[in-house]
């Protein structure tokens, strides 16, 4: 099961979050906000047997899928999965660059 946000504008909420099969990408519902508390009623209703979810590393969706699965293995998406490798080597670049003259730099 994958998940993704988007912003789009319901009564419900600014953002809706799309549930994709992880494998295939198939969209398999949407819902119209992106709250812990509907998202973690949705996964009990619907998906409790889900055990691998991919998503962004969002802590309330992490919390809202935590509580409502059984140990579930979440990965994040590879949109933000290379976003965080390159927050990381952007600091490490920051770091080491900062002990340089501004020539070199």
């Amino acid at each position: 099961m994958e998940f993704d946000e988007y912003k789009g504008d319901t009564k419900d909420g600014e953002y809706q979050l799309i549930i994709a099969d992880g494998d295939t990408r198939e969209t398999l519902d949407i819902l119209l906000n992106r709250k812990g508390k509907t998202i973690s009623r949705y996964l009990r209703k619907y998906w409790a047997n889900v055990e691998i979810v991919i998503m962004d590393m969002s802590p309330s969706f992490k919390f809202a899928v935590r509580k409502a699965l059984d140990h579930p293995l979440i990965i994040a998406d590879h949109f933000h999965f290379y976003r965080y490798i390159y927050w990381v080597l952007d600091k490490v670049k920051r770091r080491i660059q900062s002990d340089w003259n501004d020539y070199d730099r």
